[in-house]
């Protein structure tokens, strides 16, 4: 049995969207294989994550992946903001 997840982050700004959708987009695209699958998208002022796996421990790994690789990709853009303020 195949499982499924949806995550949908809603993003403070266009600009800050269309960041991480690029930083995340080599991910996405490199991810299908026969275990998992990932697509990435914008609806509004929010990011789409669709992530599938053959199985819940898989999805549960690919989950975890993605919010970490969403959150580290949130915390390098925040760094290089505070920078260009100095």
């Amino acid at each position: 049995m195949r499982a499924k997840a949806t995550i949908r982050l809603n993003v403070l700004s266009r600009k800050l969207l269309g960041i991480l959708s690029i930083a995340l987009r080599p991910e996405v695209e490199s991810a299908p294989t026969r275990r998992c699958k990932a697509e990435l998208s914008e609806e509004g002022q929010s990011l789409v994550l669709k992530l599938e796996a053959q199985d819940s421990t898989s999805l549960r790994a690919l989950v975890n992946s993605y919010l970490f690789l969403t959150l580290s990709a949130y915390e390098a853009i925040a760094k290089v903001q505070a920078i260009e303020e100095l």
